[in-house]
Formats: C-alpha cells, sequence, structure tokens
C-alpha cells in the first residue's frame, strides 16, 4: 500500500512537498522570534 503510494509520487511532487515544508519552517522561525 505504502509502496504504491510512494512509486506514484514524481520528482516534481517532491519538490512541492519541499517548497511547503520549507515555507512552514521559515514561518515558524519567524513566529518563535
Amino acid at each position: 500500500m505504502a509502496r504504491k503510494f510512494f512509486e506514484n509520487i514524481t520528482h516534481g511532487d517532491i519538490e512541492e512537498i519541499g517548497k511547503r515544508l520549507f515555507t512552514l519552517h521559515e514561518l515558524y522561525k519567524c513566529d518563535a522570534k
């Protein structure tokens, strides 16, 4: 089940997820100050 899910994730999807995580991290850092 999980393997099928990961096989369906493309490189573009990984980049999108990475950008969102980075954005959330940046927002969190700003809030933490």
